[in-house]
């Protein structure tokens, strides 16, 4: 069994790199840009052309297509996240439904029709606002999750210096367990310290000492 589980972590270190996720998320932001350039046309040519009448509608609608593929590379990372971090699993759950909200929004208003009069009597008008209110009461409390996360996460990042006599950054491979900018904030903030010296450095990698 821990043959198994040794496999199976190896393999999904080496399928889910840093490297491997940054070509899936090229490859679906290449298709979601894609499939918003011909949604645009297939509405432009609905609404010119009598041939394609049923294909009828506002060009709004084509903002729901691109936002698909971001769920979908969204709920991709959600998945591969869970054995590198809790707290920011629970981050990707707050986008995960703030970008399903949005993305409700953009169809409802895409259907809301211009022509009725504005008034909360019209049940498409109150669904448009329910989803613009959840989008921005889910927009502002990722926002809010994120800054106690940085902030709370820097703090226990800056508690554990002290128990390093040496630190070597590579801020442009920072390997699975953080960012570019964690490790740029990180290297940041030992230049900043006193107790650490900058002993060495050529182009991204740094070595820090403690004094």
């Amino acid at each position: 069994m821990n043959k198994f589980l040794q496999i199976a972590s190896n393999n999904f270190d080496s399928y889910f790199s840093p490297k491997a996720i940054r070509k899936i998320e090229l490859l679906l932001l290449r298709a979601a840009v894609f499939s918003f350039i011909l949604h645009l046309v297939i509405i432009f040519l609905g609404n010119h052309f009598a041939y394609f009448q049923n294909l009828q509608h506002s060009y709004l609608k084509a903002i729901y297509t691109p936002f698909s593929f971001i769920l979908f590379y969204e709920v991709f990372l959600l998945v591969i996240i869970i054995p590198n971090s809790i707290s920011e699993f629970i981050g990707k759950q707050f986008e995960v439904i703030t970008l399903i909200t949005l993305r409700s929004f953009f169809h409802d208003i895409a259907d809301f029709n211009l022509q009725e009069p504005v008034h909360f009597q019209n049940p498409a008008f109150i669904s448009l606002l329910y989803d613009l209110g959840a989008s921005i009461i889910m927009l502002g409390l990722t926002i809010l999750y994120y800054k106690i996360y940085h902030y709370n996460n820097k703090a226990e990042v800056i508690n554990e210096l002290n128990k390093f006599h040496y630190i070597l950054l590579n801020t442009r491979h920072p390997g699975w367990g953080g960012t570019r900018e964690d490790y740029h904030n990180l290297s940041n903030e030992l230049k900043k310290r006193s107790d650490f010296n900058l002993q060495y450095q050529r182009d991204d990698v740094y070595l820090f000492v403690q004094q």
